[in-house]
């Protein structure tokens, strides 16, 4: 018919019979609306076809043809678009004013959750034949929820589209929002997050739910240790994504803080302190939790050989603090043992036994040694020392002027750099301050550079320690 003339067009009634999209394309001043129109076809049609069509459609006096002179049988018009332009379209005069056709089509909002769950929208939602996501929608645990509740009234299908809640743990967790829950396809966080044990182990044991950033469990030990964590961390595809420490400051014992430090992706906060008897804190097992261990400490006073002495003094983060430790029987030390014993000085008690050398110790600090006479100490042939510290020397026209760090009582000789004794000090003072005159021996070429001093051997069953300060 669209090949009609327009003289033709003036004297012929055309019945046109054709689909949807064709006949969308006639206009108002064709011509060709004074017979009937029927559509041959169901179709999914666009907004734009469908306000076409209905700008055919006759309005009060304005050119178009009757809806009643218009057939669809029991085809349907489909139109999907957006809750705004399935406004339009409805807001029409064609569409307003010619409800026969209204059953003729079937309306369908695809949007977003936002849009579906806005209350203002619902009562033109419920009109609408279905509503549906116009992609995968991402949205928060109470959106889901709320379209969950509106799904029977709004026609609500998502078709192929998923839906993903993102949300806080606490929201992902809330018992209120349990239906939206079940409705979404996946619960991911909106951030980096942190949560309690029991908190991480519900969201953990979810198969819905999928970690996107990093989640910090943080609580007591008893809560991280309780068996349920560690497993489904474990087993999780996202541990790498997952800290485990303690929520604050912790004294433990040696065996619990090795599990706890052994937790998978366990992080160090610097909350954790041991305290234990030796032979946990000496366990390699522990070795670990000691090494992160802010400060490692014995659970109480501890009766122990010389060696577990100087193996828990070499203990990573280990401190005496207020205990003391009791030599088990007579024993036996060497340098190493021997400086450990005095570095405790009075938590360290030789409980009337008596500790035999197996090496000299010439290299000890001036306290180290003071705390050695509190122990009894057998020679068994060698020798204790000290080194003087601090010590400073000047000579000014001949004469040696002498200060430094020492043992109380000890005696003090000042050489000149041929050997002669320039004075010698008896029951000197711990912090000392002696002159010589050198006379020119001061004078003579030394190897060592001025101002340096050193001290000799010095036997305990000596009258008193001696010092040799050289300048």
């Amino acid at each position: 018919v669209s090949n009609l003339s327009n003289n033709a067009r003036l004297i012929v009634t055309p019945d046109i019979t054709d689909t949807f999209a064709h006949i969308a394309t006639l206009t108002n001043n064709s011509n060709l609306l004074g017979g009937s129109i029927t559509i041959t076809d169901s179709s999914t049609v666009t907004v734009n076809q469908a306000a076409a069509f209905l700008e055919l459609l006759k309005v009060g006096n304005n050119p178009g043809i009757l809806a009643a002179s218009v057939f669809f049988g029991n085809n349907i018009a489909a139109v999907t678009d957006t809750f705004t332009n399935i406004q339009t379209l409805t807001g029409s005069g064609g569409w307003t004013a010619n409800a026969s056709v209204h059953d003729d089509f079937n309306l369908v909002v695809a949007d977003s959750v936002s849009t579906l769950v806005n209350g203002s929208n619902t009562a033109s939602l419920s009109s609408m034949n279905a509503t549906t996501f116009s992609s995968n929608q991402s949205t928060t645990a109470a959106n889901a929820t709320s379209l969950f509740s509106l799904k029977d009234t709004i026609h609500f299908d998502r078709g192929a589209f998923t839906l993903t809640i993102s949300d806080t743990p606490s929201n992902l967790l809330n018992a209120s929002y349990d239906n939206g829950k079940s409705f979404a396809d996946t619960w991911r966080l909106t951030g980096n997050a942190t949560v309690a044990a029991l908190d991480a182990e519900a969201l953990l044991a979810e198969a819905k739910f999928v970690l996107n950033h990093t989640l910090t469990v943080s609580d007591t030990s008893d809560s991280l240790l309780d068996g349920v964590l560690s497993p489904l961390i474990n087993s999780s595809a996202y541990k790498a994504s997952i800290h485990v420490q303690l929520s604050g400051d912790e004294t433990l014992n040696a065996r619990t803080a090795a599990r706890l430090v052994a937790l998978p992706g366990f992080t160090d906060t610097d909350d954790l302190s041991i305290q234990d008897g030796a032979s946990y804190l000496l366990n390699p097992a522990n070795l670990a939790a000691l090494n992160l261990a802010n400060t490692v400490t014995l659970a109480g006073d501890e009766t122990a050989s010389a060696l577990t002495t100087y193996r828990l003094s070499v203990l990573p983060n280990f401190t005496l603090g207020a205990n003391t430790i009791y030599l088990a029987s007579n024993d036996y030390a060497n340098v190493a043992t021997l400086t450990a014993i005095a570095n405790f000085d009075d938590g360290f008690n030789d409980n009337g036994r008596t500790i035999t050398l197996t090496q000299s110790a010439l290299a000890l600090t001036p306290t180290q040694y003071a705390a050695l006479a509190d122990e009894t100490i057998v020679l068994n042939g060698h020798a204790v020392s000290a080194l003087a510290t601090g010590v400073a020397v000047s000579s000014t026209a001949g004469t040696v002027h002498v200060t430094g760090n020492g043992v109380d009582g000890a005696t003090l000789k000042v050489y000149a750099s041929d050997g002669t004794v320039l004075t010698t000090v008896n029951g000197a003072d711990d912090n000392f301050d002696v002159t010589a005159d050198g006379g020119q021996g001061l004078l003579r070429p030394h190897p060592r550079p001025p101002g340096r001093g050193r001290t000799g051997p010095q036997d305990r069953n000596a009258a008193g320690p001696g010092w040799r300060c050289t300048p």
